[in-house]
């Protein structure tokens, strides 16, 4: 049944012959807050050029990422598969004399799309390993301009940072001097312009994955005078930073209209996880964030445009994960990839069809959560036996009221469910370090999710 499924979709856009199907962007922010866009209800935030685009495509407001974390985030999205089978469900290390990486033996969407005839590049921050087999240029990507490293600094790099290879901006895999103006979110959309300019009459995957607004928090003079009316000195950088990367947005769409590109170019845009306490960002309702399985660690701000095919100011409520990024996207290159974790929402959402239920689950070291229509379930592994807590998101979207104990039998069902998804990948290579003590999951767990 699931390969003719697969096959089903491998013909769902048929019609697009070579030299037809849409170029495809994804915009990946980085550690933004969920509440901290225009379009998402900020009256803080400046956002007019993503709040645009949002407004010309669907929004969906169950969005989720298959990580709490930069890192195995990527590698979900970038594989269409749940990391954890990879062996890939923590951050990598942050020093750089490691070895980690995405496993090599896994294809991803790049190596998928590159095979169906696209233009592949990649731009930005990378983070899926540093040494030159995890390269993006190994990885399916004929194109790279960025970094490897998780973070780096936003203006041109100081000395010591420089003996430090991940942190370097490269092009495929030259290092590179950066100017004295060189301000990150601008000079990624410089580049990504340039390389449409160069590539605009062949098909292209674009994956332009800003490291805005991830730490350290660096902001442009010029952005800072916008928003003087923020006291909070933190939130004023943030919000500076969030004016950056929303303006190159603007540029980027403004060059796609410019070349004629914009009605055959779908974009989707998304954050990599919830909003980070270090960068002071706001995740509105939700609770918790970053590094949590709580909502505000998973949940993101997540649009799709497509000018003249999609339809515009649609909000969907439907749950779709970042794994489905990769079959939707493969489905229209004509790409048959028949072990995906992820499924084609766009065939069902252009034919105006019903989208079929499925369950997402999370795992981070000793916590775990799964969501099966508007019931969240959270789960820690203590010594004495696990802890539960059940949530209905529609009723209660910032889990305030724990409904384990009043509904035993839906929470072992799902128990069962969760149990069986850890079996599809228990035997993966992870990292050793999984093991923490009661005291310190209990002193996570209220920490991410913010209990009192």
């Amino acid at each position: 049944m699931k390969n003719i499924f697969y096959i089903v979709l491998a013909f769902t856009f048929a019609f697009f012959a070579k030299g037809e199907r849409p170029n495809i962007i994804i915009i990946l922010s980085d550690d933004a807050g969920y509440g901290d866009f225009g379009y998402m209800g900020s009256t803080e935030f400046k956002t007019p050029h993503i709040d645009e685009m949002v407004s010309e495509g669907i929004q969906f407001s169950n969005a989720y990422v298959t990580a709490c974390m930069c890192a195995p985030s990527r590698a979900g999205l970038i594989t269409g598969k749940y990391q954890q089978k990879l062996g890939f469900h923590l951050n990598l290390p942050h020093n750089y004399n490691h070895s980690f990486g995405l496993r090599t033996s896994q294809k991803t969407l790049a190596d998928y799309m590159k095979n169906a005839g696209y233009k592949t590049a990649a731009f930005g921050k990378w983070h899926l390993g540093h040494e030159k087999r995890y390269h993006p240029n190994q990885r399916g990507f004929d194109y790279f301009y960025g970094f490897a490293a998780g973070h780096r600094s936003y203006f041109s790099l100081e000395e010591p940072d420089k003996s430090t290879l991940a942190y370097r901006m490269e092009r495929n895999g030259e290092y590179l001097e950066e100017a004295d103006d060189f301000y990150m979110s601008d000079a990624l959309t410089s580049d990504a312009i340039s390389f449409i300019s160069k590539n605009k009459e062949e098909e292209f995957l674009i994956y332009l994955a800003f490291s805005a607004v991830h730490y350290p928090m660096h902001a442009k003079e010029q952005d800072l005078k916008v928003f003087e009316d923020i006291k909070d000195t933190n939130r004023k950088i943030l919000a500076a930073m969030t004016k950056s990367m929303d303006d190159n947005v603007g540029r980027l769409r403004q060059a796609l209209k410019d070349m004629d590109l914009e009605e055959n170019t779908l974009l989707w845009f998304l954050n990599d996880n919830g909003g980070a306490y270090n960068n002071f960002s706001d995740n509105g309702v939700l609770r918790g964030g970053k590094g949590g399985l709580s909502e505000g660690g998973i949940r993101v701000p997540t649009a799709i445009v497509w000018p003249g095919k999609l339809s515009s100011g649609i909000k969907m409520n439907h749950p779709i994960s970042s794994l489905d990024i990769a079959p939707s996207i493969l489905a229209m290159a004509g790409e048959q990839v028949l072990d995906l974790d992820g499924k084609d929402i766009l065939s069902p959402i252009i034919q105006k069809n019903d989208f079929t239920e499925r369950d997402l689950f999370w795992a981070s070291q000793e916590i775990y959560a799964m969501r099966r229509s508007n019931y969240k379930l959270i789960r820690v592994d203590f010594s004495k036996g696990p802890k539960f807590w059940l949530f209905d998101l529609e009723l209660d979207p910032g889990e305030q009221v724990n409904l384990a104990e009043s509904a035993k039998s839906r929470v072992q069902e799902m128990n069962q469910s969760l149990n069986k998804w850890i079996r599809t990948h228990k035997s993966a290579d992870f990292r050793k370090n999984d093991y923490l003590k009661d005291s310190e999951k209990e002193m996570r767990l209220r920490e991410w999710m913010k209990f009192n």
